[in-house]
């Protein structure tokens, strides 16, 4: 396995794992309205 591959494949789960979190928090924020 490479790196490098590894590497962007673990920050893109970060990232992608962020913004459903955020998502997530927004649609909570809309709900209790």
């Amino acid at each position: 396995m490479c790196m490098e591959s590894l590497t962007l494949l673990f920050q893109g789960g970060l990232f992608f794992i962020a913004m459903l979190t955020l998502i997530v928090l927004l649609i909570e924020k809309m709900t209790k309205k």
